[in-house]
């Protein structure tokens, strides 16, 4: 197996472990996985995009804000290059880019507009994919 399949099968494998980590609130063990799967070289830009998307979300759940918009920002790029490829993968990083949104605005300004326009923008293309639990969520 060639160098660049066993990375994409490590990221795949940490990327499905972060809902069990998320589940069992297991941040830190998420974390450190996460970090060194962002480091394995030759990731597809999905890959990356998912990664990138669950280090965003693990950050919010340890408040630390800034490091979550970042990721989910990132995220979100990846995910909008691949066009209609990436919607629904977009519409989750807005997800976790309105959670972190949100809660930073009670530490900052109160201006919960970046908020509502990210949680909208995930509730649109989560209703495009036909993903309800996402739509819920949002």
């Amino acid at each position: 197996m060639a160098r660049s399949e066993l990375a994409g099968e490590a990221a795949d494998l940490i990327v499905g472990m972060s809902w069990f980590w998320r589940i069992h609130s297991h941040v830190l063990e998420a974390r450190n996985w996460l970090d060194k799967g962002l480091m394995l070289a030759g990731l597809t830009t999905a890959r990356r995009a998912a990664l990138l998307y669950h280090v965003g979300h693990f950050a919010w759940m340890q408040d630390d804000f800034e490091l979550a918009s970042q990721r989910e920002q990132e995220s979100l790029a990846l995910w909008q290059s691949l066009g209609a490829a990436g919607r629904r993968g977009a519409a989750y990083a807005l997800s976790t880019l309105g959670m972190a949104y949100y809660s930073a605005s009670f530490h900052v300004d109160n201006d919960l507009m970046p908020a509502i326009e990210a949680f909208q923008s995930s509730l649109a293309l989560f209703r495009e994919v036909g993903d309800r639990w996402g739509a819920a969520f949002a």
